[in-house]
């Protein structure tokens, strides 16, 4: 359901029946990322992979998705964990063992964190990285925006909903939205070649493929450009 591609290969945890219950061993971090769809494996001995369900969900602070695609099901995922909250979330599950009996797993705990944060950047056709000469028809038509890590492999939309900007030697003044607007722009036209342009208190959301409506916040780094 969500436009994930080229993730590193899932988080990994097995559940270990024993006389009347099931543990959940960690194999590789304990780390779920809010909002996104983290890629897990999860598996009971003895249980057919149909049968899971999640328990106790509404409180979990994490939702079960089977909707993985091709690409991350080769990778060993099975499943889509995507938590709402930062904090901690658990995973329990519940599965039909070869006899007819449902066993359900003790809770899995993990730690809920923010995406890394983002690189500010100008876009207006191509990219402008943090400390580059922009010229002034893209510092004013261009949008503020921010790109991920190229080393965190989720896909996902941002856009920026709030900054401050300081044009060297005048005012810092906020603005709401992706673009330069109002006063700004007077000081951004005015401002001799060569001037740093400051961008801080970058407020921006993220979100998986079509659906905005599952944002969640994503922080980007202050930056600055001189104006050609």
């Amino acid at each position: 359901d969500y436009d994930i591609s080229n993730m590193n290969p899932p988080v990994t945890y097995t559940i270990i029946d024993e006389p009347s219950t099931a543990n959940v061993e960690a194999i590789r971090m304990n780390i779920l990322y809010i909002g996104l769809s983290n890629p897990v494996n999860i598996s009971v001995p003895g249980v057919e992979e149909s049968s899971l369900v999640q328990v106790n969900s509404s409180d979990s602070n994490v939702r079960l998705n089977r909707g993985v695609k091709p690409e991350d099901r080769a990778a060993g995922a099975n499943f889509y964990a995507k938590p709402v909250n930062e904090g901690e979330a658990f995973i329990q599950v519940r599965g039909r063992l070869s006899n007819g009996a449902n066993l359900t797993s003790n809770r899995k705990l993990f730690r809920v964190i923010k995406a890394p944060i983002g690189v500010g950047s100008i876009f207006n056709g191509r990219r402008y990285k943090p400390k580059e000469v922009v010229p002034q028809i893209d510092i004013l038509n261009g949008k503020l925006t921010g790109y991920r890590d190229p080393n965190f492999n989720y896909d996902f939309n941002v856009e920026v909903t709030k900054f401050s900007i300081t044009v060297l030697g005048t005012q810092t003044l906020p603005v709401n939205g992706k673009f330069i607007v109002g006063l700004p722009v007077d000081y951004v036209r005015d401002a001799s070649s060569g001037t740093r342009i400051d961008f801080t208190d970058i407020k921006a959301i993220g979100w998986e493929g079509d659906d905005r409506s599952n944002s969640f916040e994503y922080d980007i780094k202050d930056f600055w450009i001189k104006k050609q």
